[in-house]
């Protein structure tokens, strides 16, 4: 594992980008965070961080569809957690996703939503 990570440390750190506009450019800056825009990892590291994401919530409720358990449901960036019980199991299962998400990154954008 750690060849890997060495490997993916190598192609994702040192890049520097700069903005060309006719004869005018800027000046070389550092990316310090995220892939390239159009890197053909972005889809790969996505998934494999949402699978990290995810196994270390490992309480959170499951649902049955098709004959297959559920713990959330995610349609590309997007995901929706399952809760059967209302109010303050649901608030439990938030701040449990926003304290694993502040140990893997940048802070969680929650929009609360009731359902109708």
């Amino acid at each position: 594992m750690s060849n890997y990570i060495t490997f993916l440390l190598g192609v994702l750190t040192g890049i520097k980008k700069h903005l060309q506009e006719l004869k005018n450019s800027s000046a070389f800056k550092s990316i310090k965070t995220g892939v390239r825009q159009g890197c053909v990892m972005s889809p790969d590291l996505f998934s494999l961080y949402s699978e990290i994401f995810f196994r270390d919530i490992d309480d959170i409720s499951r649902l049955e569809i098709n004959g297959e358990n559920h713990r959330n449901l995610g349609y590309a960036d997007e995901t929706v957690l399952i809760e059967e019980s209302p109010d303050e199991q649901l608030q439990k299962r938030i701040d449990t996703v926003t304290l694993v998400r502040e140990r893997m990154g940048p802070p969680l954008k929650v929009k609360k939503n009731q359902s109708p």
